[in-house]
């Protein structure tokens, strides 16, 4: 199901165009028909939180409307006769052997003894919250540094020192 006479294949170029207009690296783009509608993939490689938020933002115009899980109605509420849209347009951010190295090896250095030892999260679960910004500790340090993080949160703690002396 797509709206106006465009095709699915004209929403999944639609996007494709506007990532690539946009500057937004992506692995591919690709549309399918199933039996209840249409839906859009964006494949991402080691996509960012802040690139994954971008690229969902950009794609937005393309998805009719929205789904409410409580009620598994599907709302019409986004209708754009101009553009190529499909039911849905679906983010996928897959993570690289590389990157799955590198955040384990964060996740080694930085977390305490108890925390690596928590039966209730499994080693794959705790490197896939990280890389999924559940856990925001590895891109705050992987983009912003750790120093910058604990200033925006805390101020200048020597200055602050300094002055109450």
């Amino acid at each position: 199901m797509t709206t106006g006479n465009h095709t699915i294949e004209q929403a999944a170029e639609a996007i494709e165009q506007l990532l690539t207009d946009n500057e937004i690296s992506y692995y591919r783009v690709k549309g399918k028909q199933y039996q209840m509608g249409s839906a859009v993939k964006v494949y991402l490689t080691d996509a960012t939180p802040e690139l994954t938020k971008q690229v969902t933002a950009v794609c937005q115009p393309y998805q009719c409307g929205t789904f409410d899980p409580k009620t598994g109605a599907y709302y019409m509420n986004n209708l754009d006769p101009d553009l190529p849209q499909v039911r849905f347009v679906l983010l996928r951010n897959y993570m690289t052997k590389n990157l799955r190295q590198e955040i384990e090896a964060f996740r080694l250095a930085n977390f305490e003894a108890a925390e690596l030892a928590d039966d209730s999260v499994t080693e794959n679960e705790a490197v896939m919250r990280l890389f999924l910004n559940v856990d925001s500790r590895y891109w705050d340090q992987k983009l912003y540094g750790v120093d910058s993080v604990l200033n925006n949160l805390f101020g200048d703690c020597e200055g602050d020192a300094d002055a109450a002396e």
